[in-house]
């Protein structure tokens, strides 16, 4: 009978752990959405640049090392510059300094680098700012939970199913997902009600793998995993808060339920507020994020302004020229307006294109064609979804190896 009675404590035990681990009460962390919180409190970790030389700089190369050492403090960019002069540790051939090299953050455990070239003004303007992470840092600061990446593959039709696909499901996940009535900030304030009526934004930005101007973005992301790089099919990858991306979804697991459970998951509530626990990757984003979370109501009407101090580096872009087509292009978001507008205009070159599909919440999606809705593929991500349980069953079992010793002293006591 003590044997039983011991059984059963150990059960409730059990269980009363595994209930409290997955369910969304304050007491498992806190009750602001994961997005929110890693907005406001998950700094970016530093990206390495290392500027390797040998001697006397010209002009030119000495204005981009002092463009990438002013970097950090007056763009806000999150970098650690290293010069190395030193001819002993100098490895590299005379003719290819001087050098800069950019590498991953030591807590990513990666010591690959991500790209080197020779110092110049474009180069080191490229590896601070590009176009797509001006509107990854546009998107959050107006109250998008997710924005999404999505780097074309090789195949162009495979890469449309996966544009289509993404498209269409954060219309209809946007439409469909809303933020708890209980939801607070960091803080513990209670969100804007507007935020929680309105619902969540959910926006995509498409990348050509060829766009020059995002050569070494590019090199970023495929740098989160391994062997991305060897892929060429289409990718998604999900960023939130600071610039910090989830897993990619790969080709075939560009799935409508997969994408609608990672937008989920990162609009419930924190269960970790430690980063270091959550996984995902830091992409090195050159933006006042503190600035953006203190002056902002969550979802601003204005957009932030281009970085400032890249006019000596990047050559001005030429006005582009609109023509009107008949071709249905993607959706895009009106600010604080409950509508769906279709764009009606493309550039002529389809390389100065960076595509911005978003939804708002209380909004038919009228002008998704059932019909056309892609045939469910087969799942590359299949381990994505069950990231979650693999993270509780791991906690059950360092639950039962702390419990049972103290079970077991508590039966030897009554014996």
């Amino acid at each position: 009978m003590k044997q039983l009675q011991g059984a059963k404590l150990l059960c409730f035990l059990v269980l009363s752990g595994v209930l409290l681990m997955m369910s969304p009460l304050k007491s498992m962390g806190c009750s602001t959405p994961v997005f929110r919180y890693a907005l406001e409190r998950w700094a970016a970790f530093n990206y390495h640049i290392e500027v390797v030389y040998k001697g006397e700089l010209n002009e030119e190369q000495k204005k981009a090392l002092q463009f990438l050492n002013n970097a950090s403090e007056a763009m806000f960019a999150n970098v650690a510059i290293t010069e190395i002069t030193d001819p002993n540790a100098i490895t590299v051939a005379d003719d290819k300094l001087p050098l800069v090299r950019l590498l991953h953050p030591k807590e990513q455990r990666n010591n690959d680098v991500i790209w080197e070239g020779a110092l110049t003004n474009e180069n080191v303007a490229k590896i601070i700012d590009s176009p797509a992470r001006r509107k990854i840092i546009q998107n959050i600061a107006k109250g998008d939970a997710v924005t999404w990446i999505l780097l074309n593959g090789s195949d162009e039709e495979r890469s449309n199913i996966a544009t289509t696909t993404l498209n269409q499901q954060l219309i209809k996940s946007s439409k469909e997902l809303k933020l708890s009535s209980e939801a607070t900030n960091a803080a513990g304030d209670s969100l804007d009600i507007e935020i929680v009526n309105r619902g969540v934004h959910l926006s995509m930005i498409s990348v050509l793998r060829d766009d020059p101007k995002e050569e070494i973005f590019i090199q970023m992301l495929l740098g989160t995993e391994p062997d991305l790089a060897y892929v060429k099919r289409p990718m998604a990858f999900p960023v939130f808060g600071r610039g910090r991306v989830l897993y990619a979804l790969v080709g075939r697991g560009i799935k409508s339920e997969l994408i609608n459970s990672v937008c989920k998951g990162l609009i419930g509530w924190c269960s970790c507020t430690i980063k270091d626990q959550n996984p995902g990757n830091d992409l090195l984003i050159a933006a006042n994020w503190e600035k953006i979370v203190g002056d902002s109501t969550w979802i601003e009407k204005e957009e932030v302004p281009e970085i400032t101090g890249l006019a000596d580096f990047v050559v001005e872009e030429q006005p582009q020229k609109e023509k009107i087509t008949k071709e249905v292009k993607p959706q895009k978001m009106v600010e604080n307006k409950l509508t769906l507008k279709k764009l009606d205009t493309v550039a002529e070159d389809p390389q100065e294109e960076v595509h911005e599909f978003v939804a708002e919440n209380k909004q038919e999606a009228k002008d998704l064609d059932k019909n056309t809705v892609p045939e469910p593929l087969e799942d590359d991500n299949q381990g994505l979804l069950s990231n979650v349980l693999v993270r509780n069953i791991l906690l059950v079992v360092i639950l039962l190896l702390v419990l049972l010793p103290v079970v077991s002293f508590v039966l030897r006591k009554r014996k």
